[in-house]
């Protein structure tokens, strides 16, 4: 599954392994002329170390079961045709953004364990990199909300239309988790790999129930739970955030707000122009609403948020770099 990197970043653990590793013997030559390897680091230290990394492995181990709950219960309960549809519309809301929030979050760990003890610039890093990540993924997801039915239609045919509400549903719960997956690693840069691994153990259980509750109503209804969780899941981890570096709410929606007003009325213009050319062909219907939308955001974004399109470059430039 593409989203499994939300909360849990694999280089991570593997390198603070190889830390201990490396820091915790060396290789000292003995008077026979036989190497003996020998602990060098303080076991305090030794063990804090040891409690980070299975703290962090639990919370990936949790993060892929609440990865794949969803799947194993709607396959179980409702049978391989919705899980289907479930799954292709997941995978497409998963494809719209999850790739897009891996790359930043590979340039936000370092840059964040950089500044650990400076909270100033640690919350200053966080505001940007979680503007970023709605500068490029909400206009994407509003995209995709706008022309689910044409992009359906056109790439997997018209008998999976069954997949376009479910579609339309999952890009709230897109939205919730594009965002939300920057919180793993202010966990990790923080050094709190114990909260990490509470936080994907609520996770777990929340969404879990979630998609239990909504089994009765269907894919739809499950598909609605899961953004719903989505929402929730986001709203507390962010406290949770705000108490591990102190900052204004407000501060915090001010970085998504211009993305997020910009996107919602691109969205908008697009479903308007979609719907008045799917009636001749779907493939039109993809293309010219697309393209205004891609324009209207472009523009929306140039005249009353420029400077977000600047660190946005900066952004990529450092992931590329």
């Amino acid at each position: 599954r593409t989203d499994l990197p939300v909360s849990y970043s694999p280089p991570t653990l593997s390198s603070g392994l190889a830390w201990i590793a490396d820091r915790g013997s060396s290789l000292v030559v003995r008077e026979d002329g036989r190497e003996e390897s020998r602990a060098t680091i303080d076991e305090p230290r030794g063990s804090g170390l040891l409690r980070f990394g299975l703290n962090a492995m639990g919370a990936g181990v949790l993060n892929y079961l609440s990865a794949i709950v969803d799947y194993l219960l709607i396959g179980r309960y409702l049978g391989p045709k919705a899980l289907g549809l479930y799954y292709l519309a997941y995978q497409l809301v998963s494809l719209a953004h999850f790739k897009v929030v891996a790359i930043l979050l590979r340039v936000l760990h370092p840059a964040l364990a950089e500044v650990q003890k400076d909270l100033e610039r640690f919350r200053r890093g966080y505001l940007r990199a979680v503007g970023g990540i709605a500068l490029f993924v909400f206009p994407v997801l509003a995209m995709l909300w706008a022309l689910a039915d044409p992009v359906v239609t056109v790439f997997y045919g018209s008998d999976k239309s069954g997949a376009v509400r479910l579609v339309e549903i999952l890009c709230v719960m897109g939205v919730a988790k594009s965002v939300g997956g920057a919180v793993g690693p202010v966990f990790l840069g923080r050094g709190r790999a114990d909260i990490s691994f509470l936080w994907n153990l609520f996770a777990l259980a929340t969404t879990t129930v979630a998609v239990a509750a909504g089994l009765p109503f269907g894919a739809e209804g499950a598909a609605v739970a899961v953004s719903l969780n989505a929402l929730l899941l986001l709203a507390v981890s962010e406290g949770i955030v705000h108490r591990l570096v102190p900052m204004d709410f407000r501060a915090y929606l001010g970085s998504l707000a211009p993305a997020f007003l910009c996107a919602a009325l691109a969205g908008a213009a697009t479903r308007w122009v979609a719907g008045l050319a799917s009636p001749h062909s779907p493939v039109a219907a993809l293309i010219c609403g697309g393209a205004l939308g891609a324009l209207a955001y472009g523009a929306l974004i140039r005249a009353f948020h420029r400077k977000a399109m600047s660190e946005a470059i900066e952004l990529v430039r450092a992931w590329r770099g």
